[in-house]
C-alpha cells in the first residue's frame, strides 16, 4: 500500500497496519477522519474541566478522547491519556505532570501535523 504521509503517521505514533485495516485500506477515507478530529471539543472540555477541578468532566473527555485517539490509531496521545483517564476514574486529580506535559505537546503536535495534510 503507498501511502502518501507515511512520515507525518509515523510522527503522531500511528501503527498502519492496524489503522488502515479500520479504514478498509483508504488513506482518503483516513485522512477525511482524521480532519474530523480537529473539530473534536473534547481537548477543550478537558482543560476547562481540569482548570475547575472537575473530576467528573475531565474523566468524561478524557475517556471521549481514548476512544476517538484509539479509533484514529493516534498512538502517542493514546498512551499518554491512557493513565490519565485511570486516575480521573479513580476520583482524583493527581495525574502526572510529566504524562500530562507529554499529552499536551503530542495533542499540539498532532493538530499541526493534521491540518498540513491534504484530503
Amino acid at each position: 500500500m503507498a501511502l502518501r504521509y507515511i512520515s507525518e503517521y509515523n510522527r503522531m505514533g500511528v501503527n498502519l497496519e492496524e489503522t488502515m485495516e479500520r479504514f478498509m485500506d483508504s488513506e482518503e477515507m483516513y485522512v477525511r477522519f482524521l480532519k474530523k478530529f480537529l473539530s473534536d471539543q473534547n481537548y477543550n472540555k478537558y482543560l476547562k474541566a481540569a482548570e475547575a477541578k472537575d473530576v467528573e468532566g475531565a474523566f468524561e473527555a478524557m475517556h471521549a478522547l481514548k476512544g476517538v485517539t484509539a479509533n484514529l490509531g493516534l498512538g502517542k496521545i493514546y498512551e499518554e491519556v491512557r493513565p490519565m483517564v485511570e486516575v480521573y476514574r479513580s476520583g482524583k486529580l493527581d495525574v502526572d505532570p510529566d504524562n500530562l506535559d507529554r499529552f499536551i505537546r503530542y495533542y499540539a503536535e498532532a493538530l499541526e501535523i493534521i491540518e498540513g495534510l491534504e484530503e
